[in-house]
């Protein structure tokens, strides 16, 4: 593996700070300057406008937001929450108005802090749940189809539990429940055939949860949840039952000795289950993809790009025909990120790199997708190793561009530069 050390730098003013932060070379897409390097990149629509912002947290500084203007064009850092002490953040609807918000990790604290509407001036104080473990990793759903998104906090260190789910109601913690604390009642969990559920959940209070990600890959209509340790090559799958989760068998995610990292599940191929998507810790060679099957496990393990040595990812329909691509994020130097389009037979398409005319020794991190210029299809967003953030817009047909589109374009047409 090639490694490249970021030799340029920038200074950013951050309020009456200045700080010196490492950018990518040569980039010819929309650089976002950042405090710090990104350990987490999310996307949403903070201030409701239509348009998707971008959320980072920044390492050993905190969580700054860049709000889309519509045009390709982003705002100035605008710092939401700083302090060391934050680990990990989730957006989710607190309040069911239909704008993002933030639930941020303070780990030290062993505290959830829920934000509703983040940066705004009349925004209320945060509301904060302290939790009997420490948090290690978030993911939020609707579980109780009241409109408010619900929030799945999974332990850093596995005891007695997995973790908590937290009913949320207006911006506040209404209810907490904990996560497959026990062996199930109804009998033995139909995907753990030959191993009892004690043994499963004791391996798993070994391992240390790393990534959790909520999607229906039983079919029945139950958002069931996919956790990844960093401490191996697998994925414990968890099954809606009722108001709780049942603890399945460990299943294989990537091809050893990668760690799993960043976990999705989303439906591939149309069958109403979702698939299982992983990407290794750290860095590590190929993405991991199984098919949810109709008895509620996993297919065979399939590996793509496997010479790619792979970070990161995120899914989302890029080329418009209704199947969610992959993008991942890569550090090998020749680009920063792949994008795989998705056949929705069980077959994906050959990587295309991204960023590759417009970045020299970029190394990739987190990344993001969402809608950040005038029209509606997905555009990327790539962090790089040492600092900056760099977006990619979509051409109409699943093409990533260094230009953002022009309300002047044939929508699915080459930009007219």
């Amino acid at each position: 593996m090639k490694t490249f050390r970021m030799m340029e730098f920038v200074v950013l003013a951050a309020g009456a700070a200045r700080t010196l932060v490492a950018a990518p070379p040569s980039l010819g897409a929309t650089l976002l300057k950042t405090p710090a390097e990104c350990v987490d990149l999310q996307a949403a629509d903070i201030d409701g406008d239509g348009h998707d912002d971008l959320v980072a947290l920044c390492k050993g500084f905190g969580i700054v937001m860049y709000r889309s203007l519509g045009d390709g064009r982003f705002t100035d850092a605008q710092i939401v929450v700083k302090g060391e002490n934050i680990t990990a953040f989730a957006t989710l609807d607190l309040d069911a108005d239909g704008d993002a918000d933030l639930a941020v990790i303070l780990k030290e604290e062993n505290t959830i802090s829920l934000l509703v509407d983040p940066g705004a001036a009349d925004a209320p104080p945060p509301q904060l749940y302290k939790t009997p473990d420490r948090p290690g990793a978030l993911a939020a759903v609707d579980l109780d189809g009241d409109g408010d998104d619900d929030l799945i906090v999974i332990a850093a260190e596995l005891k007695a539990s997995i973790g908590r789910r937290l009913a949320i109601q207006d911006g506040r913690i209404t209810a907490s429940h904990t996560i497959a604390a026990a062996p199930p009642t109804h009998g033995r969990n139909p995907m753990n055939q030959n191993v009892m559920w004690a043994s499963t959940h004791a391996a798993m209070m070994m391992m240390t949860p790393d990534a959790v990600a909520i999607g229906d890959f039983t079919g029945d209509g139950a958002a069931d949840l996919a956790v990844g340790t960093a401490l191996g090559q697998g994925v414990y799958p968890l099954v809606a039952v009722g108001d709780d989760f049942d603890l399945a068998d460990q299943v294989s995610a990537l091809p050893g000795p990668s760690l799993v990292g960043d976990v999705e599940l989303v439906d591939l191929n149309g069958d109403g289950r979702a698939d299982l998507v992983a990407a290794p810790d750290v860095v590590g060679k190929g993405l991991g993809v199984r098919f949810a099957l109709v008895d509620g496990g996993f297919g065979d393990l399939l590996i793509l790009a496997p010479e790619q040595w792979i970070t990161n990812l995120a899914v989302g329909d890029l080329d418009g025909d209704g199947l969610p691509d992959i993008l991942a994020a890569k550090q090998d130097g020749m680009a920063p990120a792949l994008l795989i389009h998705n056949r929705g037979d069980g077959t994906f398409a050959t990587p295309v790199q991204i960023g590759q005319r417009q970045t020299i020794g970029a190394l990739g991190g987190p990344v993001a997708l969402g809608s950040f210029d005038a029209d509606d299809d997905l555009d990327a967003a790539v962090a790089f190793f040492g600092g900056g953030v760099g977006v990619f817009f979509n051409r109409g047909d699943g093409r990533l561009d260094a230009r953002p589109a022009r309300t002047d374009r044939p929508h699915g047409g080459d930009p007219p530069y």
